[in-house]
């Protein structure tokens, strides 16, 4: 055997045998997965070389300045299983409740008999209550009888028994393994020799599936859309019918979306602050201001893109149209900044804006370092220089999955050391207004336009090392119970009711996540107009 050419497939732990070196093509995205991926050579206590080569990647790019911490096998990043996201866990209760009925409880209670063994039954049995209750209330589940567990006279022994409700025959096909959409939208060739003139299609001729959450991004009216090498541009976005129409094309530009972002805190699940007593009631942190977890409402709308060229990806003309806003409610942790440090940057003539748009940059790009994610799992807010909305003065990383799966809560308990590594990121770069390396992002929403790296600098100094702070209000730690039923309060139910496929799916709402107004086809060309506010 001369050499494996493979997927990381082989980093489930196949042993291939001698096989003496390993060249690894980028990080792989977390250390754990670098471990298993170098322990393929080597096998049998054999000596083995190892190489790993750098691409121009965010984690790439911190790893090339920290080789020592790369290879430390201490260095393991968290795995975080947050099991209780009803987004989630409501479809996959309705495919146990169709294998065997489930016993639930049939009111809220609180466990008084202490029995060896019932806590942690009783405590799951509390937090999948009210997603049961949401489905006896959609009439996708029923009561089919009741159960005791034990001789004792505790209510929480008194159970009901849950089953499907028999017009819920495969519940399992709104189910994916992908993604939490219950809705998708189907991309089409637009090909005459495809579609029939009543509009309808063959299967087969669908090229691409895209999640709701996601549709608005890729395949709105004018992108171009890669599908196995291909280039597509899309023509139509039939929000009724689910549907996108493409037709193949041959262009020397791609297309990125305009979007707008606001984030509106709802409320507080655990507070920190640098001026608290260290006790067990009171969560601390030597953190010399305060640091939230909390509830927030995102409301991101798209409202236009812009057509940049290949060759050195500059704008080169800007459409807009219309679409629906989405909105979805999810965990997110910040950081409030005080006035004082607004003072200090502005009086070293720095921009305060874009250092903290920096900041948070650095920050969510060292979030995968210390918890085993996807960098598209979590964003912070963007800031473009036409934006006249007021911003609060805070860093903010929020959960991009709607109700969250637990990577902001894990690093919300780890925050003084993530926010080390991002002021030693920043440090440690030799370059002088910004680079991959440190402060760029390549899925900035809003293209790195209002950055400053010497800001950004100056604001994680003072927020880690207390320095050039007068004042900070204290905050009172908030704290929630341990077996509280979910860590974000249910939201009003959104239906599509305008959608006639939503209504034929039936379970398929799409869940924290509602239109807002109704959607305007407008594609006009304002090149000339948005070009010229560009260069004012």
């Amino acid at each position: 055997l001369s050499g494996v050419v493979a997927t990381n497939a082989l980093e489930l732990g196949i042993d291939v045998g001698h096989l003496d070196c390993v060249i690894l093509l980028g990080f792989p995205g977390s250390c754990a997965s670098l471990w298993q991926q170098i322990g393929r050579a080597g096998r049998s206590g054999r000596p083995a070389l190892a190489f790993m080569v750098c691409f121009g990647g965010a984690l790439d790019q911190y790893w090339i300045q920290e080789p020592d911490a790369l290879f430390d096998k201490d260095n393991i990043e968290k795995v975080v299983i947050y099991p209780y996201n009803r987004h989630v866990i409501q479809g996959h209760l309705l495919c146990a409740a169709k294998e065997h009925p489930l016993a639930v409880l049939s009111k809220p209670t609180k466990c008084k008999c202490k029995s060896k063994g019932d806590e942690s039954d009783f405590d799951t049995a509390s937090r999948f209550r009210p997603m049961i209750n949401q489905l006896l209330e959609d009439k996708m589940v029923r009561r089919v009888g009741e159960l005791e567990l034990g001789a004792s006279a505790c209510e929480c022994r008194h159970r009901i028994l849950i089953a499907t409700h028999p017009k819920v025959l495969k519940p399992y096909k709104n189910v994916s393994l992908r993604t939490i959409d219950p809705v998708s939208f189907k991309l089409i060739d637009s090909c005459n020799e495809f579609i029939q003139a009543d509009g309808s299609f063959d299967e087969k001729n669908v090229l691409d599936t895209i999640p709701y959450s996601r549709a608005f991004f890729e395949i709105y009216p004018g992108a171009i859309y890669m599908h196995q090498s291909v280039t597509y541009i899309v023509s139509k976005l039939d929000l009724v019918n689910f549907t996108a129409h493409a037709h193949q094309t041959s262009v020397n530009y791609f297309t990125s979306p305009r979007d707008i972002t606001d984030i509106e805190v709802l409320k507080r699940f655990e507070s920190y602050s640098g001026h608290l007593i260290n006790n067990e009631s009171l969560k601390t942190t030597p953190l010399s201001l305060s640091a939230h977890l909390g509830q927030v409402k995102v409301v991101c709308s798209v409202y236009g893109f812009r057509k940049m060229w290949f060759k050195n990806n500059k704008v080169f003309e800007m459409h807009e149209f219309s679409l629906p806003p989405l909105e979805f409610e999810t965990v997110a942790l910040w950081i409030d900044l005080p006035p004082d440090i607004r003072d200090k940057i502005e009086e070293e003539g720095l921009d305060w804006k874009g250092g903290m748009h920096a900041a948070s940059h650095v920050i969510a790009r060292l979030v995968p370092t210390m918890v085993i994610c996807d960098s598209k799992s979590i964003d912070t807010e963007h800031i473009n220089s036409y934006s006249q909305r007021p911003r609060p003065p805070r860093l903010l990383i929020y959960d991009t999955t709607p109700g969250g799966v637990g990577i902001v809560e894990a690093i919300f308990h780890q925050l003084e050391e993530l926010l080390k590594r991002s002021k030693n990121l920043i440090d440690s770069c030799k370059c002088t207004v910004g680079c991959i390396r440190c402060i760029l992002d390549l899925k900035c929403k809003d293209h790195n336009m209002v950055l400053d790296k010497a800001a950004a600098a100056k604001i994680l100094d003072m927020i880690t090392n207390n320095s050039g702070i007068e004042s900070i209000d204290e905050v009172v730690a908030l704290k929630t119970s341990s077996n509280q039923t979910s860590r974000l309060s249910s939201p009003e139910r959104k239906r599509l009711k305008e959608m006639e496929k939503a209504k034929s799916l039936g379970r398929a709402k799409v869940e924290g996540m509602k239109i807002a107004r109704p959607w305007t086809e407008h594609i006009s060309n304002h090149s000339e107009w948005m070009n010229s506010r560009d260069e004012q």
